[in-house]
């Protein structure tokens, strides 16, 4: 998670210290996937679907 305004080559991750931002961001893009209908691609080394976002961020 990245403040592209003040940060255009992604030096400083956000995310760690937004964490309440990251959770809410991880729900909106897991809802509009899944109302897209996305499927999630898979890991080769298992065939595993590879998680949604929002359960990426507990």
């Amino acid at each position: 998670m990245y403040n592209l305004d003040n940060d255009l080559g992604e030096h400083n991750d956000l995310s760690k210290s937004n964490p309440d931002k990251l959770k809410e961001l991880a729900k909106l893009w897991t809802i509009e996937l899944k109302k897209r209908g996305a499927q999630m691609p898979t890991w080769k080394k298992d065939g595993k679907q590879v998680a949604w976002p929002d359960e990426l961020v507990k």
